[in-house]
């Protein structure tokens, strides 16, 4: 039997005949294809803060029908959500409604129904945190990071940013931390924002870089006398021994003591000196020191005699220049 293909609801006239060695006929019927019964409504979708709504769909019907009825869905029904660019991260009502002059039944093959909103997702931004390497002096302690934060949007700017920065150094690289480079030394948290998730980055690796730079600090001859010669220092000079200090005269080496002043400022250098004899003094210390006028020569002298004096140059610059102290009592 051939029937015609029918692809729209009505009713159609089926033609049909039958051929048999025993049997002939033929006839003729109607069939009737009834509306289809479609549930609309509007796609679930998903969005960052800041950006443009997404385009909106419409689903329910047969499948291979959304597609060739995408037009006629325009025309009978709007799809709305009251999200904009600006709105905060949430949920959001995507709504369906029916255009006006038009009526849910006037499709030639569905009767509709409008169902359930669909949800519009708006999900946080990201915010990248640009987080700078630091560098300080042996000794000291160490700085904050600095950092930029980029990426904002929908107008937004730094204001939106709350919480307290919070910067986790790692073991060993506090104030007692060698000169040198430490890697990945610094990590940062903590900033939080309604609309924003935070990315941290570094220069390189997985946190920022720690540079311990060698301190300078200037030496300088005290006072001198028979029992002793007292070592200024321009800063504190911490766990300093005899080992640091080189005493001669003529040279040959002299035996001494070493106390060092309460604000580690001064050191006294204890052993037998002639008087008005000439002595070499060299410093020396850690690698995390940059010693200049470390040596020099000092001459004991007794109270009576009006006091010591003393002359020198710092080698530990590579400068190559001669300081001149004067001793007096």
């Amino acid at each position: 039997a051939g029937v015609t293909t029918a692809k729209d609801a009505g009713s159609y006239l089926v033609r049909y005949e039958i051929t048999d060695d025993s049997f002939k006929g033929s006839g003729s019927d109607v069939l009737y294809i009834n509306k289809a019964q479609a549930t609309v409504r509007a796609k679930d979708k998903e969005k960052i803060y800041g950006d443009e709504n997404p385009e909106f769909e419409l689903t329910g019907l047969f499948v291979g029908d959304e597609a060739n009825y995408e037009g006629v869905l325009k025309k009978m029904f709007t799809v709305s959500c009251e999200a904009t660019e600006k709105s905060p991260v949430g949920e959001y009502p995507i709504k369906v409604t029916l255009n006006e002059g038009y009526t849910l039944k006037d499709d030639k093959n569905y009767n509709f129904t409008i169902g359930e909103d669909g949800i519009l997702t708006v999900k946080k931004a990201v915010l990248t945190v640009t987080v700078s390497d630091i560098t300080r002096t042996y000794g000291d302690k160490n700085p904050d990071p600095e950092y930029k934060i980029t990426g904002f949007k929908a107008g937004d700017s730094e204001k939106v940013v709350t919480g307290t920065p919070v910067f986790t150094f790692k073991e060993g690289t506090d104030e007692t931390a060698n000169a040198g480079t430490y890697t990945d030394a610094v990590t940062m948290s903590g900033l939080t924002a309604d609309n924003y998730e935070f990315n941290y980055v570094y220069a390189s690796g997985s946190g920022a870089d720690l540079t311990v730079d060698r301190k300078a600090v200037k030496v300088s001859a005290g006072t001198a006398k028979k029992n002793f010669i007292k070592v200024k220092f321009s800063s504190p000079m911490e766990g300093l021994t005899a080992a640091n200090f080189a005493v001669s005269k003529a040279g040959e080496p002299v035996t001494v003591s070493v106390t060092a002043s309460n604000d580690k400022r001064e050191y006294t250098l204890t052993g037998e000196f002639t008087l008005k004899k000439a002595y070499d003094v060299s410093v020396t210390a850690s690698d995390n020191y940059i010693l200049t006028g470390n040596e020099f020569k000092v001459t004991p002298r007794d109270s009576s005699s009006g006091g010591g004096s003393s002359s020198g140059g710092g080698s530990g610059s590579g400068s190559g220049r001669v300081t001149t102290y004067t001793v007096s009592f």
